[in-house]
């Protein structure tokens, strides 16, 4: 997860903004569901299992990787994320709820 961070961490703050609208208006909020969820895929994925030398392969929904990304904004009040998949490309929208009713949005985009 930390290295799925800091490869989309410039693109994420290119997409950055603070508004008086939400990007998400209704996408995920994490349950225990979800938590549950995301914590066997870390396990089961976990880089520290693999031999020298050797990689993985990780393949993931429009839900895992909302789940993933809500659950590690878990300590940020009110995220969402919505997350599309479409013919190889990928969107990737979060909006927090911050004081003063602000939206800090941010959108990662694989075109």
């Amino acid at each position: 997860m930390a290295i799925f961070a800091l490869l989309t961490l410039p693109f994420i703050l290119i997409g950055f903004s603070v508004s008086d609208t939400a990007l998400v208006a209704d996408g995920l909020t994490p349950d225990h569901y979800d938590i549950a969820r995301v914590e066997k895929i870390l396990k089961q994925h976990d880089p520290r299992h693999l031999k020298q030398g050797q990689t993985g392969q990780l393949k993931l929904s429009e839900q895992d990787i909302d789940a993933l990304l809500v659950t590690s904004l878990s300590p940020l009040e009110k995220a969402v994320a919505k997350t599309w998949l479409h013919d190889e490309k990928v969107v990737v929208d979060v909006s927090v709820n911050l004081p003063g009713n602000k939206y800090a949005n941010f959108s990662l985009r694989n075109l």
